[in-house]
This record gives structure tokens, sequence and C-alpha cells, in this order.
């Protein structure tokens, strides 16, 4: 069974992605979906490419376009911590 949860647009959210992009924070997920794609979940350097393109563009983000990439940017400070990229 494959479990999904959109978070966020076409593809913020784990088994959640494809269409167009809705937002920054969406384009960000989206980009992260395909360095997954690329260099396999979890990849440490795919997570931070993440943060950065969150933390680049929180200030162009609408009210709760940005509470929600602040929580995916706090969810991935964990992931990558917990997973002893940093």
């Amino acid at each position: 069974t494959k479990i999904s949860l959109p978070v966020w647009g076409n593809w913020c959210g784990p088994g959640y992605g494809g269409g167009p992009t809705k937002g920054l924070l969406d384009a960000a997920c989206k980009k992260h979906d395909l360095d997954y794609k690329k260099y396999g979940y979890f990849d440490c350097k795919s997570d931070a490419r993440l943060m950065g393109r969150i933390q680049r563009d929180l200030k162009k983000m609408g009210f709760v376009e940005k509470v929600v990439a602040r929580n995916v940017w706090a969810y991935f400070l964990v992931q990558v911590k917990a997973n002893g990229c940093y």
C-alpha cells in the first residue's frame, strides 16, 4: 500500500507529487522530489537544498504558505540531524 500525505500544493508531502506547481514552496518540494528520485530518499544534500530554497523564498510567500514552509523546514531540520547529516 502506498501512503500519500499532501502537505502543500501538488508536490509537498510523502508519496505526493505531480502536476503543475502551486507557489514557491510547492516548486521547492518538486525540486526536492526530483532530487530524491535522482539521489535516493533521505539524501542529506537534497534535504539541505530544500531547506535553503525555503529560506531563500520565505519572504516572498503569503502568510499561510509561509506557515507551512516553516513547518516543512523544521521537519527537515530534525530529519537531517536524525540522519547524521550535520
